[in-house]
């Protein structure tokens, strides 16, 4: 088995040294092309910072920022910050940039493209990320890269101030907002309440005891009424019993006190006058008698029996009367103050259900107030701290450096590549040239070819011709080689000598 396999590599050398002119030829193009193509690339040098997000001098305990600086989170922003055409603007006016194509009349939008396909970012970890800047100079790369890292360290500060203040501003607005919506409740609940003064919930228990208190004085009321009522029926009998033992006999047989009788006498009179004129005899009679009897009750000298008493009774009888008459009067004050707080406590839970309603809104109005003046003060501390730059606050860790060397192209990668391309071209070369090649390469292959077993083979016969071929294509390979070496040599020579 070693024997076979050592043959059959031997036999793949061999068929490389036999058509080593097509791995030759490809790996020479290939060096030379991309060796002398390496050299008229040009230059390119990059340069990058490290910025960071520096945490907030005062503890977030005492004052929260308003303002989130993950940079995780907001990479798109950053991006958008540093690559805004504003800020890559001044940077090109600043350090003349692109003068070729500025010179050419190129639109500035074009220009920013491009700058902007010079600069990168790349985040490092949740609060720091590299900002990277590409171009022919490397002095100019690395004053730009710092610019850029400055300038955006700038806008950003600035627009973290912008940002605390449009948030105070945006807080006081609302506040300002809710301030007005609870004075407009307030005024509502207001007049709410002077309407319905005595029917509020607080005032239920007051009304009970008011109630209570008019249904005692109601029921004191009655039994002073009945108490009056009695005295006066007690003295109306006594009057009726005086004036009963006070009569005296009068016309037609009846028996009469005399001032009852003038009061009858007077009764009749008013009848009279009723049918008949002043001028008939009947009323110029009795108005003779009834001046007459007046004449005897008003003389002094006449004595009325009984009258003191009568008198007095009479008196007394008034007096009841006026006190069951102011009884009655307060009986019915009472009772319409009572219908009143009667009423006032019926109408006290439909009161409640609308002030509850108004108080809710009020009280949902109040704590919002109250919570937006908590947000605004801490707004105000927050902005204080920004426009103090005592805020997180993004900083230059890692400035800028010169770069020492190119960061592209990669000359000797491209010419690895281009050797492995060359190799690889060639060898492929020799497989399509041994694919398509029908001829005979040993005895062994013409036996399986014929089916015939060879006797003899004869060696090749080299003749001088032959010879001096081989030799000169030795020669023109060595020659080659050296065009090459010395094409390489002449052209880095003339690249960093002209710096082409």
């Amino acid at each position: 088995m070693a024997e076979e396999k050592a043959f059959v590599i031997e036999e793949y050398l061999q068929i490389v040294w036999y058509r080593k002119w097509l791995i030759i030829v490809p790996f020479l193009t290939m060096t030379l092309i991309t060796g002398v193509g390496s050299m008229f690339l040009n230059d390119v040098y990059r340069a990058y910072t490290l910025i960071i997000v520096e945490s907030q001098q005062v503890p977030e305990e005492y004052v929260k920022s308003t303002v989130s600086v993950s940079v995780d989170k907001q990479m798109n922003t950053i991006r958008q910050q540093i690559l805004s055409r504003t800020l890559l603007e001044r940077v090109i006016g600043e350090y003349n940039l692109f003068p070729n194509l500025i010179q050419q009349n190129v639109p500035m939008e074009d220009i920013v493209e491009i700058m902007r396909s010079n600069i990168s970012l790349r985040v490092e970890g949740k609060d720091a990320f590299t900002l990277y800047f590409t171009g022919p100079d490397p002095y100019m790369v690395m004053q730009v890269t710092n610019k850029l890292a400055s300038l955006f360290i700038e806008n950003s500060t600035q627009s973290r101030e912008q940002q605390a203040d449009d948030t105070v501003l945006f807080l006081d607005n609302s506040r300002e907002e809710l301030k007005g919506e609870l004075e407009v409740l307030e005024k509502r609940i207001r007049e709410f309440k002077q309407v319905h003064i005595g029917e509020l919930p607080e005032q239920l228990e007051a009304n009970l005891r008011t109630i209570e208190g008019l249904q005692l004085q109601l029921q004191t009321n009655s039994d002073a009424l009945r108490s009056a009522e009695n005295r006066y029926s007690l003295i109306s009998g006594q009057l009726s019993d005086m004036r009963q033992k006070s009569m005296i006999s009068g016309a037609g047989g009846e028996i009469m006190g005399s001032d009852v009788q003038l009061e009858k006498m007077k009764a009749d009179l008013a009848n009279l006058q009723l049918r008949y004129t002043d001028e008939h005899p009947d009323v110029i009679e009795l108005k003779s008698k009834i001046s007459a009897l007046e004449r005897k009750l008003n003389s002094p000298t006449t004595e009325k029996t009984g009258s003191v008493m009568t008198r007095s009774l009479e008196m007394n009888l008034q007096s009841a009367q006026l006190d069951i008459n102011r009884i009655k009067a307060e009986r019915s004050s009472i009772q319409a103050q009572l219908r009143k707080y009667q009423l006032r406590v019926e109408n006290t839970p439909k009161v409640e259900q609308e002030l509850s309603i108004l108080t809710r809104d009020y009280d949902n109005k109040r704590q919002a107030y109250e919570g937006i003046l908590a947000k605004l003060d801490e707004a105000k501390r927050a902005a204080d701290l920004e426009s103090k730059r005592k805020g997180e606050q993004f900083r230059i860790v890692d400035p800028a450096q010169q770069p020492a060397k190119p960061y592209k192209p990669n000359r000797p990668q491209i010419v690895a590549v281009g050797v492995s391309l060359g190799l690889l071209i060639g060898f492929i070369s020799i497989f399509l040239a041994e694919h398509f090649d029908d001829s005979f390469k040993s005895p062994e292959e013409m036996e399986d070819f014929l089916g015939i077993s060879v006797l003899s083979t004869i060696p090749k016969i080299e003749t001088e011709a032959d010879v001096q071929k081989r030799q000169k294509a030795t020669q023109m390979t060595i020659v080659g080689a050296c065009v090459v070496a010395a094409a390489i040599v002449i052209l880095i020579i003339v690249k960093f000598a002209f710096k082409i």
